[in-house]
C-alpha cells in the first residue's frame, strides 16, 4: 500500500500551479464550501506520465485533502507513526513538519488516521485526527496550541474513521464529534486553544444513527452566525447559532 502513496499525492496536486492568480482553498471542499473552483484550465487525466508537474511523496498513509493559502500547501501525513501536518511550497518541496502524539491507524483499507482535512485563515492552521489530536501551527511551522479530545470527553465509537474537518469562525476552531455516546459541537480559541464551549448533540436513533462523517458548514445570515452539521439520514441537517451554541432547527 505505501508505494502507491506518492501517486496519491500527485493526483491531488497536479492542478494547483493552474490556481496561482485564483483565490485560496482553505478549507475542506474550498472557499465555498462547495467543491467548485474559479474557472480555468485544468487536467482531466493523469498517469505516471501524464497531466504532472510535480510529485512528492507521503513521509505515511494520509487521506486528507489538501489545502492551499499564499501559495504553500499544507496536508497530514503520519511522520514515524506520530500525527502531523506538512507545508510544501508551489514546487512540492518540503518546507516543514509539525508531529504531534501518537497515530492512531485507520480501520478502514481505504483510511488512514490522518483524514480530516486542515482547516487555514491565512494566520494558522488547524488540524485534527484520528487521534483526538486538535493542533494550531503558524504559518512558519511553530506549534501555537494542541489538545487532545478524546483524552478530555472521551474515547470516539465510530464504526469507521473520523472524517469530520475542523471549521473555523473570525474566533474559534470548531469540531463536531457525533457518534454512539456522548455526540458534541466544540469550539476553541484559534489563538489560545481555550474551549469556549461545548453543547451535545445526542439523540434516539437506530443503530449507526448516531454516526456522523459530515464537517460542518459556517453561515451566516443577518448578524447571526451559524453552523450546520448532520448524521445519516434518520438525524438529519441541524443548525445552531453562537455563542452558546442554540438550536435554531
Amino acid at each position: 500500500m505505501r508505494s502507491h502513496l506518492p501517486a496519491i499525492l500527485t493526483a491531488v496536486l497536479t492542478f494547483l500551479p493552474l490556481l496561482a492568480a485564483a483565490a485560496d482553498w482553505p478549507r475542506w471542499r474550498g472557499p465555498f464550501d462547495d467543491g467548485s473552483a474559479e474557472p480555468g484550465s485544468y487536467p482531466v487525466t493523469w498517469s505516471d506520465t501524464a497531466g504532472l508537474v510535480w510529485k512528492a511523496p507521503l513521509p505515511g498513509k494520509g487521506c486528507s485533502t489538501p489545502i492551499v493559502a499564499g501559495r504553500r500547501i499544507f496536508l497530514t501525513a503520519p511522520v514515524d507513526a506520530r500525527d502531523a501536518l506538512l507545508a510544501l511550497d508551489w514546487s512540492g518541496s518540503r518546507l516543514w513538519q509539525v508531529a504531534f502524539g501518537a497515530e492512531r491507524k485507520g480501520k478502514h483499507r481505504n483510511g488512514s488516521g490522518a483524514n480530516p482535512s486542515p482547516a487555514t485563515d491565512g494566520r494558522a492552521v488547524f488540524a485534527y485526527f484520528k487521534s483526538g489530536t486538535l493542533a494550531a501551527v503558524d504559518l512558519e511551522g511553530k506549534l501555537r496550541w494542541k489538545t487532545n479530545l478524546q483524552e478530555r470527553f472521551g474515547k470516539d465509537t465510530m464504526w469507521w474513521d473520523i472524517g469530520t474537518s475542523p471549521v473555523l469562525t473570525a474566533a474559534d476552531v470548531i469540531v463536531a464529534v457525533m457518534h454512539e455516546g456522548d455526540s458534541y459541537l466544540a469550539a476553541f480559541d484559534k489563538a489560545t486553544g481555550r474551549l469556549h464551549w461545548k453543547v451535545a448533540r445526542n439523540y434516539t436513533t437506530p443503530l449507526e444513527g448516531d454516526h456522523s462523517y459530515t464537517t460542518p458548514i459556517v453561515f451566516r445570515k443577518a448578524v447571526a452566525r451559524r453552523c450546520s452539521c448532520g448524521r445519516l439520514p434518520s438525524d438529519g441537517p441541524r443548525g445552531r447559532r453562537w455563542p452558546g451554541a442554540l438550536v435554531l432547527w
